[in-house]
């Protein structure tokens, strides 16, 4: 009935709930138990393989369980798409939208894709959660999605567990934990298209509070020096590989450092190659403006000489023509004389 339930909250919670009134708090109240239950299988799954110290399979239940959490996180709030089929859009597209975000993401989806006899993209999402499990990059992988809130917002609705803190923060960092086991999962002739994805609570109902390590057994106390040795072995692998993750974190902050002081030395270069242009036009508006001065005081210049130059010829002008009439007058006296 539990799990009934709960199949039912993740249905609600996909094509956005009933009645518009308080749909947020269901949303938030299955976001919680959804968050819950994450834990619940991740914990539980560390510490049954802990205890066993062998690789996981397909047969195992905790691990079965864990997917179908996971399968019921990545579905929560996923906004309303139909195909032109009819068909409902899945988790793939998600998967799909998000496949050009970093190099690793866009290897495990192309492996996905590349997989044999899975006819549904619900089938291939599951294949896709199995192949990031076993190539240990899930924690990566559900980081990269709920990180990026702008491309998130497309698939799902603002109050989706994918698009909150809690899942880039809290299941990330579950979800790194699993990189320390080893899975020996069959990725040929899995039904995944029919497989149901159903979370058991019984296997996670015990007294007291389900989060915190469960009351010592008296079997369970008794533990062999084997099962010490593999838990042992179990966490300093996962100590070696918290070690090597750090490093990776230091080298990528080193490199970030790195970038840092090259564009603060570039900015240093473009400001002083600015500081330069600056001064040049700065001289370069002076010259303009002197020039201009010159060339004002030119223009006024000639204008005078052009003024004198035109008084002087009709000076020359008049004179002349005074001179023509006087010259002309004493020709006609002249002429009258000579014929008397």
């Amino acid at each position: 009935k539990m799990a009934t339930e709960v199949e039912q909250s993740s249905s609600l919670g996909e094509n956005g709930g009933g009645e518009e009134c308080g749909v947020l708090e269901q949303a938030v109240i299955e976001r919680r138990n959804l968050l819950n239950i994450v834990k619940l299988t991740v914990k539980v799954l560390i510490e049954s393989t802990m205890r066993t110290g062998r690789p996981l399979d397909d047969t195992d239940t905790h691990l079965q369980q864990l997917f179908a959490a996971l399968e019921h996180s990545l579905r929560h709030r996923l906004k309303v798409k139909r195909n032109l089929l009819g068909q409902r859009r899945s988790y793939w597209a998600v998967v799909e939208g998000f496949e050009k975000s970093s190099s690793d993401f866009m290897e495990t989806t192309i492996k996905t894709r590349s997989l044999t006899g899975i006819k549904t993209t619900l089938g291939r999402g599951r294949a896709w959660l199995r192949m990031s499990l076993m190539e240990k990059k899930l924690a990566d992988h559900f980081r990269i999605i709920s990180e990026n809130k702008l491309l998130t917002s497309e698939f799902y609705e603002s109050d989706g567990l994918m698009r909150s803190e809690e899942c880039t923060v809290v299941i990330s960092g579950l979800l790194m934990g699993l990189n320390v086991i080893d899975y020996s999962l069959s990725m040929k002739g899995e039904d995944f298209d029919k497989a149901i994805a159903v979370i058991d609570l019984s296997a996670f109902l015990k007294d007291g509070n389900y989060l915190d390590k469960p009351p010592d057994i008296k079997d369970e106390t008794e533990v062999s020096e084997e099962s010490k040795s593999n838990q042992l072995s179990q966490l300093l692998d996962q100590k070696a590989y918290l070690e090597e993750l750090n490093k990776k974190l230091e080298g990528q902050v080193n490199r970030l450092q790195k970038k840092c002081q090259s564009l603060e030395a570039e900015n240093s270069s473009v400001q002083e190659q600015l500081g330069g242009l600056i001064d040049s036009v700065e001289t370069l508006t002076s010259e303009r403006d002197t020039l201009k001065d010159q060339k004002d005081h030119a223009e006024t210049e000639m204008i005078k000489k052009l003024e004198t130059t035109q008084d002087d010829q009709k000076i020359e002008i008049d004179t002349y023509i005074q001179s023509r009439a006087g010259l002309n007058e004493l020709y006609a006296t002249s002429q009258k004389n000579l014929d008397v």
